[in-house]
């Protein structure tokens, strides 16, 4: 006898009801089905129908109120996400709008000759001619950090740089055009991501991987290194020379041309005085 017989006789087991239902598939529309079906049989006239009609009409409500309940999870997701990018969005707004406030990009900007320098000058500074300033800093994605002194010896170009800044992410290929090129020139890049200016960690790694950086990026997760280095425009970028002089101090956006002349410039002149 089929089921669908056995369900009008009322003799339907659990078995039975598991077979059709798939359990382990979860094939609610044969459930439909068969329970349709089942409903329109003509049952024996001892209450049995209407307890039955009664249990249809629980299956719907539940039905119903599952639908809404998955329905108002997936809108308070989307709310979510929605809520977390306009907020990242609203801080990185906030952080450019606070350096402009600054006159970050405003101040007078030193003039070519000042931005390099060949000589020797006392003390520790940002100054061409200086000693660079020391800093450790967190490396993104490693649990090392990097401290400059580790680079004695190579040629260091460190850029400073945060996701917020346009100008950053319009030079960032240039700079990695230029480690390509320089890499087994004695040359070392660290780009120094502001860290205490950004929303969080992944923008950061997001703006890494965006632009496939292959050299160190390291974390200024407390904000020391815009005194330490005079970080008055974003990007800044400082060339070291193996002696750990400052040998480059130059402000604001820098395209491959000039940071290649430079660079090539300071070497030459490196070498000549060795």
């Amino acid at each position: 006898m089929s089921v669908v017989s056995r369900f009008c006789d009322n003799r339907v087991t659990c078995e039975d009801l598991r077979g059709v239902v798939g359990y382990n598939g979860g094939k609610q529309t044969a459930f439909r089905h068969w329970f349709f079906r089942w409903q329109g049989c003509r049952l024996e006239a001892d209450g049995r129908e209407a307890e039955r009609s009664s249990s249809f009409r629980l299956f719907k409500m539940m039905k119903k109120r599952i639908s809404i309940v998955l329905l108002l999870s997936a809108a308070a997701g989307a709310g979510y996400i929605i809520y977390e990018d306009q907020t990242a969005s609203q801080q990185n707004d906030e952080a450019l709008e606070q350096y402009l406030e600054q006159d970050g990009i405003e101040r007078e900007q030193l003039d070519e000759e000042d931005m390099i320098s060949h000589g020797e000058l006392e003390g520790t500074g940002t100054e061409p001619g200086q000693q660079a300033p020391p800093f450790e800093l967190a490396q993104l994605g490693a649990e090392e950090t990097l401290a400059l002194e580790e680079l004695e010896g190579s040629f260091v170009v460190v850029n400073m740089w945060a996701t917020w800044c346009p100008p950053c992410r319009d030079e960032m290929p240039d700079f990695v055009e230029f480690y390509e090129t320089y890499q087994d020139d004695n040359v070392e890049m660290v780009g120094v991501n502001m860290t205490s200016t950004e929303s969080g960690l992944e923008p950061v790694q997001q703006f890494v991987d965006d632009f496939q950086i292959p050299f160190y990026t390291v974390l200024d997760e407390e904000g020391i290194m815009e005194d330490r280095y005079n970080v008055y425009a974003m990007p800044s970028t400082y060339i070291i020379d193996p002696e750990g002089r400052v040998a480059m101090s130059r402000p604001g956006y820098l395209d491959y041309e000039i940071l290649v002349s430079s660079y090539e410039d300071i070497r030459a002149n490196y070498e000549a005085e060795e």
